[in-house]
């Protein structure tokens, strides 16, 4: 989903060709917000009235079925019984079988004192409502606002979250909720993973930690700083962890530089088969002798990555939040 166009933008992953593009139906000037079910042709669409970012200002979000044919055109645009959304969206993720939309929000602007951050969950078929609220300070999601800070797992139960914690700002955890369980805090998930900013450990600040569809693993892109001021050396990879006892698996796509560039989290997890062998990840790539890499949208499958045709890259570019969703 483009975000400087505000439409959403169906395209072949195989070939990066547009296959249909799929507009805001009226008052609505914006799809914010896209996630995909398990079945690769059912999503479900955040749209909002447009409002210039001089002007900006929480507006209700009403969320839409977009159903997709074999051949990937739109079947139509289906409002879902769902009461509109009035509080600052973080993120959404709609449970492999369709049923369900989880929705993370809260009622301040991003980098702001935020109070008590909820998740939702609805039902998309009728509508129901059900909430988990983090008490405290603190934001659910991702520094910016936008990409997958919510992942379900296959069973429709667990839903993995990433929460920031203004306590000890940037501190990020990754946590389980299970939402079969009875209870509304979501201090009672289970922690998975914490990463402190420190300046030296593991760190995640603007990128996706994404559960596998078996509930097995947490993949997400670490990043380790080395050394001194004075010789600095950084350690980039995707790493699995355990989601039973929080330890690194494997860590596929491993880079390490002193170049100050590389200080930044170029790396991303887009897309997760389930158990962590496929990915669709955004790495580093190395063309001809340029010293400097780019970063390409492409297959991770082990320690081989594939960039995706040339038509993909534009899904995503610096400075440019895109939501994509498979």
């Amino acid at each position: 989903m483009q975000s400087q166009q505000r439409r959403a933008v169906v395209a072949a992953t195989a070939t990066g060709k547009t296959l249909a593009t799929v507009t805001p139906p009226k008052p609505f000037g914006a799809f914010d917000w896209v996630s995909a079910a398990a079945d690769d042709h059912t999503f479900v669409l955040a749209a909002q009235r447009w409002v210039p970012i001089s002007h900006w200002r929480p507006e209700p979000v009403t969320f839409f079925r977009l159903v997709l044919t074999a051949s990937g055109q739109p079947e139509g645009l289906r409002k879902l019984p769902i009461r509109p959304e009035r509080g600052f969206i973080s993120g959404i993720a709609l449970s492999p079988d369709g049923a369900r939309l989880a929705v993370a929000v809260h009622g301040g602007p991003p980098l702001g004192s935020v109070q008590d951050p909820k998740i939702e969950v609805f039902s998309t078929a009728t509508g129901s409502e059900r909430q988990w609220v983090w008490p405290g300070s603190g934001w659910i999601g991702l520094n910016k606002p936008y990409g997958q800070a919510l992942s379900w797992a296959a069973n429709g139960r667990t839903l993995a979250f990433q929460l920031y914690s203004h306590a000890n700002y940037p501190t990020v955890e990754v946590r389980l909720l299970d939402t079969a369980e009875p209870g509304s805090s979501l201090r009672a998930s289970r922690l998975v993973l914490v990463f402190p900013h420190n300046g030296r450990a593991g760190w995640l600040v603007d990128s996706n930690a994404l559960l596998t569809p078996d509930g097995s693993l947490v993949v997400a892109p670490i990043t380790e700083y080395h050394g001194n001021s004075r010789h600095p050396m950084v350690h980039l990879a995707i790493t699995e962890v355990s989601a039973t006892t929080g330890r690194p698996v494997r860590a596929v796509d491993q880079w390490a530089s002193s170049a100050p560039w590389i200080t930044y989290n170029l790396q991303d997890v887009l897309w997760t088969g389930a158990g962590g062998r496929v990915m669709i990840v955004v790495s580093l790539v190395r063309h001809g002798g340029a010293s400097t890499p780019t970063f390409a949208i492409g297959v991770q499958t082990g320690r081989r990555f594939e960039p995706l045709p040339a038509g993909v890259q534009n899904w995503r570019s610096v400075g440019v939040p895109t939501e994509i969703a498979w």
